[in-house]
């Protein structure tokens, strides 16, 4: 049951739940988390048959004494109680699929892929990050109009940070990078040769 629902003068409204907990929506948070709370939030749209285009920066202020609102339960949830069967096991891939919270997971994921190759601990911080702010606003001009537009230029600058701190806190540099991808697709290669083997021995030998 939702906590509140907000109707406003065109037949539009907001349905919110409480939570028990914040999710922290800033490069300070965890991505996991945004990620799961995205999924949950898609889940509930399909739900009501929600806007897909809604962005949910803005809300209709259920505390507001013009608000017509209709109160529900008072209890706050954990996001595992919200999911429905309607919550998605993933997010779009693709950015311009992507509608509300999943946008910024959505460029949060292709963002990082195409700038992991590039990192060199011998650039400058500074020169890092606007290395990665230059592909998060590549990604984020392919964003739908029909899906919510784009995303505010203080949420894009604020995925790139989290990617360019992470990259330079944990990554290694551009040749290692590489070098390590080629031994994880030895070792995929290596593993699917074997279980073929193992297969083709069944079929032989029962």
């Amino acid at each position: 049951m939702p906590s509140w629902v907000v109707e406003g003068n065109k037949g539009h409204g907001h349905v919110g739940w409480w939570l028990n907990a914040p999710v922290c929506r800033t490069d300070a948070g965890r991505v996991d988390a945004l990620r799961y709370l995205a999924r949950v939030t898609e889940g509930l749209r399909r739900s009501l048959d929600g806007d897909p285009a809604y962005t949910g920066l803005l809300t209709r202020n259920p505390l507001h004494e013009d608000a017509d609102v209709i109160w529900g339960t008072d209890r706050a949830y954990g996001l595992r109680e919200l999911g429905t069967i309607h919550t998605p096991r993933q997010l779009p891939r693709k950015p311009e699929r992507s509608s509300g919270l999943g946008r910024n997971c959505a460029m949060f994921d292709a963002a990082r892929r195409e700038v992991y190759g590039l990192h060199d601990p011998a650039i400058p911080m500074d020169d890092w990050h606007r290395i990665v702010v230059q592909h998060c606003h590549q990604v984020h001009r392919s964003f739908d109009d029909a899906l919510g537009g784009p995303l505010p230029f203080s949420e894009v600058q604020s995925t790139a940070s989290s990617i360019a701190r992470w990259t330079r806190r944990n990554f290694i540099s551009k040749s290692e990078y590489q070098a390590k991808r080629g031994r994880i697709g030895g070792i995929k290669s290596g593993e699917k040769r074997r279980q073929a083997r193992e297969a083709r021995i069944t079929e032989v030998f029962g």
